[in-house]
């Protein structure tokens, strides 16, 4: 169980970190929408035929329900990291990706009321106090004209997220052969490739990717992806280490809550919060901390 935990927090440091990249892409106007398939591409030219050679045995007949919840997993992101680039030109990037990541109450619950979890109470009252945290980062600072442009993105975000995560838990109970952490993780990646494919079509804006023309765009989606690439190896590793331990729904509290601490300190660095957002970030923390310590002992 030490080393799934182990694995988790690793985990949690590279979320920050693609957390980052994302904002530094609000910054310099450089879309999530083009970060994201790019870096999927990078990572599935460079690491698709791992998958493929060395990713345990070949998948089983009965493995077409669990493709397609690693692919929507990866759908997911796609959109709600655009969500939340929008929501963070408000400037309250610290408070967006709180609220965002705050979405592992979903994949929580869903162990308990899916996989026979124990509900313990300590399990609820982390889940109260994770809401408070929320509806106190809602009512934090409002900066002009364009603070309440960051509350509707951000609540879409993290509707997303919490599918995401849902859909990327599930192959973790049931663990069969052929699904191990590297071909989860491509699968997710052809899910951000297709979202991007759709929603190009839908807003007819499809553009080929051009090295030269898009030197910028490349240089944040190689970050990203090897943040990603990762991440999502550890984040799987742990994963299925923690189910083996009965345990498996302590595993987003621990990779997020300090996914969200880490990002939080690094957008105080130019401005200080507000106490209705310092208030919230506490108390985020505080019910991530009792989900994460119920899931090891429920």
């Amino acid at each position: 169980m030490l080393e799934g935990f182990s694995f988790l927090i690793g985990t949690g440091v590279c979320w920050a970190g693609l957390a980052a990249v994302t904002a530094a892409g609000a910054a310099r106007n450089v879309p999530a929408a083009r970060i994201q398939p790019y870096s999927a591409l990078l990572v599935l030219a460079g690491f698709g035929w791992a998958a493929l050679l060395f990713g345990g045995a070949a998948p089983s007949g009965g493995i077409l329900a669990q493709v397609v919840c690693l692919m929507a997993a990866g759908a997911c992101n796609y959109f709600m990291l655009n969500l939340v680039q929008l929501a963070m030109k408000s400037g309250r990037s610290g408070v967006v990706w709180a609220f965002t990541q705050s979405s592992m109450i979903w994949p929580f619950l869903m162990g308990i009321c899916c996989f026979g979890e124990p509900a313990a109470p300590t399990r609820f009252a982390g889940i109260i106090v994770i809401v408070c945290g929320l509806l106190l980062f809602a009512k934090g600072r409002k900066d002009g004209a364009a603070s309440g442009a960051w509350l509707l993105p951000t609540v879409g975000a993290f509707l997303l997220s919490g599918t995401a995560q849902c859909c990327a838990s599930i192959p973790s109970y049931f663990q069969l052969p052929g699904m191990d952490p590297m071909r989860r993780m491509m699968l997710a990646q052809c899910g951000i490739v297709l979202a991007y494919l759709a929603d190009s079509a839908l807003r007819r804006k499809f553009a080929v990717p051009h090295f030269r023309a898009e030197r910028k765009v490349w240089t944040l989606a190689g970050i990203f992806g090897a943040l990603n690439l990762v991440a999502l190896l550890l984040f799987y590793s742990g994963l299925n280490l923690l189910a083996d331990a009965k345990c498996a729904s302590a595993g987003y509290p621990v990779a997020q809550g300090l996914s969200i601490a880490l990002f939080f300190l690094y957008g105080c660095r130019k401005s200080a919060p507000d106490k209705a957002s310092l208030c919230g970030f506490i108390l985020v923390i505080a019910g991530i901390s009792a989900l994460a310590a119920s899931g090891i002992s429920p």
